[in-house]
């Protein structure tokens, strides 16, 4: 693993145009030892560094990557895509370069330095390389794809973000879209890097509400996250959906398997015995098939049908102990969670996205600012409640613009209720009146003296009326486990174009 004391002893900064990001990012380059140093010779020799794992040798060394050793590292590359993510990251017109400019604001300058850290896996990783992420592609272990940061001594936050060439081409050749969702994870995992984590005054780091130790927890017991899980809360589900969000406007086809996740009438969602949630029989005893039931095995990995196979690593996993896996439909999930899983998240910010304002980089520019309102102090604000508020109040802002006002003449601009109906949508209007109110006012009280949002008082009155327009394209029904098809896209036109009448715009 790398340690700081690596990093500083690198100074020199990558030699792209002045003021990358407005952050200083380094790109470094990892391969096996004797190909670092088979081919960084002579002045570039003194780049190399050797990389371990505690106190542990992993076998690869790596070297920054500038005018000097960048064009060692095309050599060696070639063809390899790693070598097209590298010069995708250095060129400002790329499509990838521009994404990360614009999320690079999200740490609102928290985040200082951030270190890429790119992998020539082809080889896999040593046996005794326990410090990454990491993954298996046949009989090799390579690197995934993986980011976070963390507050240095001076203070100071450090980004760090992990890509290799095994996982490159495994999501290129699997990942709905090919090399756009290369890219996506690319951007996926940089925006990582920006919401800063949380310190205590004791130095320990806050990964959400439940601390130190939060993500273990979210994620049910296993290893990680995967798209149709119910987490444990609506906050690191909102992380990992607004991420895989900031990378989809490129990806057409990753865009389109969403909105085809969106309108399954099958079950969708999953939900492991080891999770949070587990204890609230309202949710974990809804209508469900069970997906998997067995006994945990020596090595703790669970082989499952549907989901592939679960590394159960929480330390309260016993071997010989029971796992359960069991899905649900999306009607068949109470409104309160299906925000609990990142992909209705990030059906909630793609369709506001496309379909909220007749501009959509006015729309994509709306949801940065709310982003940008949740980073430290205030990371524990990250909720959708809180996004739909921020939202609604720039929607009302936009308004009484010189171009809001264009467009109510030309009855395209959309009232600020627009973004609670879409929310209400998202959640097939299974959330009662009463928590629906409770929820968005705890998040209003939490960034006062941000106005309230007119919506907030306005939108109840029209609560039927859109649920009367929805819900025809959500199963039918009332929306309650309906027989209907499920037409998505079509229930959220309903509920904007019914909020374009200019009675209805708000400022």
């Amino acid at each position: 693993m790398k340690t700081i004391s690596n990093y500083l002893l690198i100074i020199i900064i990558l030699g792209l145009a002045p003021g990358l990001l407005s952050q200083n990012i380094r790109v470094f380059f990892y391969a096996p030892a004797a190909a670092i140093t088979a081919n960084f010779t002579g002045a570039t020799a003194a780049y190399i560094h050797r990389d371990s794992c505690g106190p542990n040798s992993t076998g690869y060394s790596y070297v920054l990557l500038d005018g000097n050793t960048a064009s060692i590292f095309r050599t060696m590359t070639l063809g390899l895509r790693i070598r097209a993510t590298y010069d995708s990251l250095v060129n400002l017109n790329s499509l990838m370069r521009k994404r990360i400019s614009t999320l690079s604001v999200l740490s609102n300058g928290l985040v200082n330095d951030i270190d890429i850290s790119i992998f020539d896996d082809r080889t896999g990783l040593n046996a005794t390389e326990t410090c990454k992420c990491d993954f298996q592609s046949g009989a090799l272990r390579g690197i995934w794809p993986c980011a976070n940061n963390f507050r240095d001594k001076d203070g100071k936050y450090w980004g760090w973000l992990n890509l290799g060439e095994l996982a490159a081409n495994v999501i290129i050749a699997n990942g709905a879209g090919g090399y756009w969702a290369w890219n996506e994870t690319v951007v996926h995992e940089f925006s990582h890097t920006q919401f800063a984590v949380e310190y205590l005054s004791t130095g320990g780091a806050v990964r959400n509400k439940w601390g130190r130790n939060g993500l273990a927890i979210s994620y049910g017991g296993d290893d990680g996250h995967w798209g149709d899980e119910l987490q444990a809360d609506p906050q690191s589900a909102l992380d990992e959906g607004m991420a895989t969000f900031w990378g989809l406007e490129h990806n057409k086809v990753g865009r389109d398997a969403l909105i085809n996740f969106l309108n399954m009438k099958t079950n969708r969602l999953v939900l492991g015995s080891h999770s949070f949630l587990t204890g609230t029989p309202q949710m974990w005893d809804a209508p469900h098939t069970v997906s998997f039931d067995g006994t945990i095995p020596a090595n703790k990995q669970v082989v499952t049908s549907c989901c592939g196979t679960i590394k159960l690593v929480a330390p309260h996993i016993q071997t010989g102990g029971r796992y359960i896996l069991r899905s649900y439909k999306w009607l068949d999930v109470p409104g309160d969670y299906v925000f609990y899983n990142e992909q209705m998240f990030q059906g909630f910010a793609q369709l506001f996205h496309e379909l909220a304002l007749v501009r959509n980089d006015t729309a994509f520019n709306m949801i940065v600012k709310s982003a940008q309102a949740m980073t430290p102090p205030r990371e524990r604000l990250r909720y959708p409640s809180f996004m739909a508020n921020h939202i609604a109040n720039s929607m009302e802002s936009y308004a009484s613009s010189v171009q809001g006002r264009a467009e109510e003449t030309a009855k395209t601009l959309t009232s600020s209720m627009f973004v609670y109906a879409l929310y209400d949508i998202i959640t097939h209007f299974g959330i009662t009146e009463a928590r629906l109110k409770r929820e968005f006012t705890i998040s209003m009280a939490t960034y006062l003296p941000t106005p309230k949002p007119k919506a907030f008082d306005q939108y109840w009155t029209h609560r039927a009326a859109v649920k009367a327009l929805a819900c025809p394209h959500l199963g039918g029904n009332n929306c309650m486990r309906g027989a209907g098809n499920i037409d998505i896209v079509k229930a959220i036109i309903a509920a904007r174009d019914y909020f374009r009448d200019p009675s209805r715009i708000l400022r």
